[in-house]
């Protein structure tokens, strides 16, 4: 066991040898880290649906170290289907570049298409 002599230095070495920091690559066994993120194509009937995507993916983000950036890119690239081609249409009219987006602001457009009335209302047609 490690001690150390100064009451200053005491914090230091708990937070150096603390298992749980998010930039400890080891923590999380390697198969977790190989779970891949669920995709989204769009055809949830549901709003249960869309939400357990979101839920999925910040799961997905608590097993990897990812920036705000690499988080939303990260979601876009889970994109299938006519999400895709949403998303490419919300990118050119709103100029979004994908290294500028972050994970908060593509939430909040996903969440505003997709938990929309008028998305189920569509999808039940």
């Amino acid at each position: 066991m490690y001690h150390s002599s100064s009451s200053s230095n005491k914090h230091a070495d708990r937070y150096r040898y603390c298992p749980y920091r998010r930039s400890d690559r080891g923590y999380f066994p390697n198969d977790f880290k190989k779970e891949k993120a669920p995709n989204f194509d769009g055809e949830m009937k549901k709003s249960q649906d869309v939400e357990a995507w979101v839920l999925g993916m910040k799961k997905f983000f608590k097993l990897h170290d990812y920036s705000e950036n690499m988080k939303a890119r990260v979601a876009t690239f889970s994109l299938k289907g006519k999400t895709n081609i949403w998303w490419e249409d919300v990118k050119n009219v709103r100029g979004i570049y994908g290294e500028y987006l972050t994970s908060n602001e593509f939430e909040r457009l996903f969440k505003k298409k997709y938990l929309s009335e008028r998305y189920f209302d569509d999808m039940a047609k």
